[in-house]
């Protein structure tokens, strides 16, 4: 109860998320969240205490939380309102928009996020205020465009594509936590610019984190290396390829690339330093802190006020504050204030993997470290460092470990060893960066400087790959759902508060709670474990079948399984089955022939136990009238086949046919309207999965 006492914001901010995520689940009326506030407000903090007395003032707190709770259903349920479709249109429409950031130049097409401001309706204008992800065709003009820059554009907009395949990224979801209402794209005749005017305090920081990234790549840093210190320094990370954001991922070093804590301290650190020496400035004057709390948000601003970046801005923010006004801050009061704060301007980065990782890890260090630093008594300076280093890493990973298995379900095994080289060079790397910028009007110096920038994200790139080329780098594919994962995070919390006060409560609470989550992953295993299926993916242009029974399965693709999209349709694929002993065959093989177990495969025909198809691409055998009727289960049509369903046979049925991403439109189009049996499209109804007994 202390607890709470000196950290009021953590009752504040617990039914604060809980609110909010009952909304986002739950569709709630907001005429029924007023009416409920007004009710809690007036029935419970008024007429209750004073008809009743101080006995009934444990109504007070009950109500205070459920008041907190209607709150972030309130505020969730205005965002969600405004996020609402409201340009979906059948028919080319006219826009008036702004380019919310600089274009980011893709393989094929530029991005971008863009604000719609206006709308053309009839002979006049509507005006509007939704967010938009436009993908542009390359030309001379699109790469030239400049964060704030306002234009006019054309086109028609419909709704996002959902996600096709069972464990596919689900874009509409991440549209709506973005607040992005669809994405649309965009020829070059389609738009122009309306201005070269860029509008607005944020644009003009992008325009200038550009500038400084240009600075980076004038003294020679391009590639990897460009795109490590522009996410190190500046929160910049479009430059970021897949494989080096997984090699910082496998390593468990991914923290360093996403501008948080430990940035700003820096930045805090070097804008002290600076303060010192200008006059008028003194150690103890409130101008300092205004000065050092303008700073930090300069550069939250200049590094795209991500949700980690902002946490760590407002509780330095409340920090100084507290020190302006002589008083002294509590380190989990003031986490909590920010968090309220934050939530209150955006309810929907509590489901923003940085901000949930930022605050745990946060949570973590300053719990945990002091206590686990406290196991070893290190003279050396040096390497009580590195422990110090070691102890951090092991606080925050402890931590976060739920959380990171829910979202990756892998563990980097080499963490703590990652962390000691990387964080240290990391911290490096930004004064380093830092002076590099400071020094650009000085030619030597500039030159040295950024050689010394250079060779170091070497080094730290090149560690990082060496580590996740050691054996057992990480542990994949385990599986963790998101009540697992809370299970998880109330056995660490019960089993921490029985290590630290010996009341058996609390052990035998968190034995509980182990013993559930043992029996919760043992069911899910066996459920993994007694499966036996057929499924057929949607990948444009591509062919992607699977057969499974339990752990083992049965590829047969149009692409080599470890290249492009099927590299990680075949990883997330062994991650959501349970499957580890995978086979992979072409289709385009010849004299294929495949017989393990229950599965057997030839020419096309296949048969999982008694459930039996073919597998349609080219050929023409099927044509040829058959003596007997054969009748199969499934027949699975890929590629451009050059016979129609009227073509086959009527002495050769099938229970169900379906057309995979690999069959033109046209050639869908007399397929659906020809076939007598029931006909799944899986570029219109995503994968075909079905369970056999």
């Amino acid at each position: 109860m202390n607890f709470f006492k000196q950290c009021p914001f953590v009752r504040i901010v617990i039914p604060l998320i809980a609110g909010i995520a009952l909304r986002y689940q739950v569709p709630v009326p907001q005429q029924g969240l007023l009416v409920l506030l007004l009710f809690v407000s007036v029935t419970f903090l008024v007429i209750f205490p004073i008809r009743f007395g101080y006995r009934w003032q444990y109504l007070k707190g009950i109500a205070f939380n459920l008041w907190v709770l209607a709150v972030g259903l309130f505020i969730t349920g205005n965002v969600l309102k405004d996020s609402q479709p409201s340009l979906i249109s059948g028919n080319q429409v006219w826009f008036a928009g702004r380019f919310l950031e600089i274009p980011v130049e893709k393989e094929k097409v530029y991005k971008a996020e863009i604000q719609v401001e206006a709308q053309q309706i009839g002979s006049g204008w509507k005006n509007q205020n939704v967010k938009l992800i436009a993908y542009f065709e390359k030309d001379s003009l699109i790469g030239k465009v400049l964060a704030g820059q306002p234009f006019m554009f054309g086109t028609k907009v419909t709704e996002p594509a959902q996600a096709t395949n069972p464990f596919g990224f689900d874009y509409q979801k991440y549209l709506r936590l973005k607040q992005v209402e669809t994405t649309v794209f965009l020829k070059s005749g389609d738009w122009y610019l309306a201005g070269s005017q860029s509008k607005g305090l944020a644009a003009l920081a992008l325009n200038l984190r550009k500038r400084l990234i240009s600075v980076f790549e004038s003294v020679g840093i391009q590639g990897d290396e460009l795109a490590v210190v522009s996410a190190l320094t500046l929160g910049y990370k479009d430059k970021m390829e897949a494989r080096i954001r997984d090699a910082y991922t496998a390593a468990g070093v991914v923290h360093v690339l996403a501008v948080s804590g430990a940035h700003v301290a820096i930045v805090f650190a070097a804008l002290s330093l600076l303060f010192k020496v200008i006059p008028g400035v003194s150690k103890k004057s409130r101008l300092k802190y205004i000065l050092l709390i303008g700073g930090l948000w300069g550069y939250a601003l200049l590094t795209g006020l991500s949700p980690s970046v902002c946490r760590a801005t407002t509780m330095f923010s409340f920090v100084l504050i507290g020190n302006l006004f002589r008083k002294r801050a509590n380190i989990y009061n003031s986490m909590a204030a920010s968090a309220c704060l934050l939530l209150l301007i955006n309810p929907l980065w509590v489901f923003d993997i940085g901000f949930q990782l930022s605050y745990v890890a946060v949570v973590g260090i300053v719990f945990f470290y002091p206590k686990i630093y406290g196991w070893l008594y290190v003279k050396n300076k040096i390497l009580d460092y590195v422990w110090s280093l070691t102890a951090i890493s092991l606080a925050a990973q402890l931590v976060t470990a739920p959380i990171s298995l829910y979202y990756f379900h892998v563990f980097p095994t080499y963490f703590w060893l990652s962390n000691i080289v990387v964080v240290f060079g990391a911290t490096v790397l930004i004064y380093l960066a830092v002076l590099l910028l400071l020094v650009v009007k000085i030619p030597m110096l500039f030159a040295v400087t950024g050689l010394f920038v250079k060779q170091l994200l070497i080094v730290i790139n090149g560690f990082v790959l060496w580590v996740t080329g050691l054996p057992f780098s990480q542990i994949g594919n385990i599986p963790m759902n998101g009540f697992s994962m809370i299970l998880l995070l109330l056995f660490m919390g019960t089993i921490t508060a029985w290590l630290l006060q010996k009341h058996y409560s609390y052990l035998f609470t968190s034995l509980f709670f182990l013993l559930v989550l043992l029996s919760v992953q043992r069911f899910l295993t066996v459920q993994q474990e007694d499966k036996t299926m057929v499924c057929v993916y949607q990948i444009p242009k591509q062919t992607a079948i699977q057969f499974v029974h339990g752990k083992y399965s049965w590829w047969f693709t149009s692409q080599d399984a470890g290249e492009g999209q099927m590299k990680k349709l075949v990883a997330d694929a062994d991650l959501y089955w349970g499957t580890s002993e995978n086979k992979y065959f072409r289709l385009d093989s010849s004299q294929l022939k495949v017989e393990q177990g229950p599965f057997y495969f030839e020419s096309g025909f296949w048969q999982l136990g008694n459930y039996k198809g073919v597998i349609l691409k080219n050929q023409t055998g099927l044509l040829i009238p058959q003596k007997d009727s054969l009748s199969f289960d499934l027949a699975i049509v890929t590629g451009k086949p050059s016979f129609k369903r009227e073509d086959v046979p009527k002495n050769l049925w099938f229970k169900q046919w379906v057309a995979d991403g690999s069959v033109p439109i046209w050639k869908l189009t007399d397929w659906e309207g020809s076939a007598e049996e029931p006909v799944h499209l899986t570029k219109t109804e995503g994968a075909f999965i079905k369970f056999l007994p």
